[in-house]
């Protein structure tokens, strides 16, 4: 049973240089402060966005380009290979002063299938332990250095949690979720202890049933697309935004960015703006 570790490096110095942090599962709930404070105008400078799209229509691209600080990227998937590069040193968008990219890579080498479920969640629960000290740290991070934190993919994200606990993705019963669910929800919400965070999630076809003339039930898609992933993500974040590609009869492609909705400025909502995540930042705090 061979897992990949989680391993940290930079695009420019091959250093981190965060602090360790404590995971969740060992981590109890509390009250912050005085019980009541009172409230002002000012409001954080942070954007906790989940960006989701299908495949190759640039969400990837559209978190990378943040520049106010520091990148931390944990990545779940092979979808950063050929985009990463671009935004490193000696790549299509980078510039001499360009803040690092730090990446922590995670794999798990036993699939479901491949062993027992307690065989496969004893698996999946090391290398989720070694993602959430890391993605705590570059929370941390990113909070004293003005970064950015990005899950790729928030949807791997969450089948590897479902894995540390059941050792399978099917035939779990629904009242077995809830120390899931509150410990997916606490991650997402420690974001807000830093300073931005984009979760990317993949969409997929979404599925209906119905019943066939034959009288039996039977399945077919409806023509849209859902986000693949935690059902609550879209209410725990303070942006939606969907990605997408417009294709060109001349050749080459544009890549858009749509935005569902935007807590901090409403007047985004429905709105498509360019595949850039400075400029979703500077609107959205506007």
């Amino acid at each position: 049973m061979a897992i990949k570790a989680p391993v940290i490096r930079s695009q420019q110095t091959g250093e981190n240089g965060t602090s360790q942090a404590e995971s969740p599962r060992r981590t109890q709930g509390g009250v912050k402060g005085p019980a009541f404070i009172r409230a002002t105008g000012e409001r954080n400078r942070r954007l906790i966005v989940n960006i989701e799209g299908e495949e190759k229509s640039g969400k990837d691209h559209m978190a990378l380009t943040y520049n106010e600080g520091p990148i931390y990227l944990h990545s779940f998937d092979i979808g950063t290979e050929g985009v990463v590069d671009k935004f490193a040193p000696g790549g299509e968008f980078w510039y001499e002063g360009r803040p690092d990219i730090m990446i922590a890579e995670y794999e798990l080498e036993m699939q479901p299938g491949e062993g027992s479920a307690k065989e496969v969640g004893s698996a999946a629960g090391r290398v989720w332990d070694g993602f959430v000290s890391n993605y705590k740290d570059s929370v941390l991070s990113a909070k004293a250095n003005q970064g950015l934190v990005i899950v790729d993919t928030g949807t791997e994200m969450w089948e590897l949690l479902r894995l540390a606990s059941f050792g399978k993705l099917t035939q779990v019963m629904p009242h077995h979720y809830g120390p899931v669910n509150a410990e997916m929800r606490e991650l997402v919400r420690f974001a807000y202890e830093g300073h931005c965070a984009a979760l990317l999630h993949k969409s997929v076809d979404e599925w209906e049933n119905y019943v066939g003339s034959d009288g039996k039930e039977k399945g077919r898609k409806t023509g849209r697309k859902g986000r693949k992933g935690f059902s609550d993500m879209p209410f725990l974040v303070q942006c939606n935004v969907q990605c997408w590609r417009e294709d060109l009869e001349t050749g080459g492609s544009n890549f858009w960015a749509t935005v569902i909705d935007c807590r901090q400025n409403p007047d985004l909502n429905n709105t498509t703006i360019g595949n850039d995540f400075n400029e979703l930042l500077a609107m959205a705090l506007k």
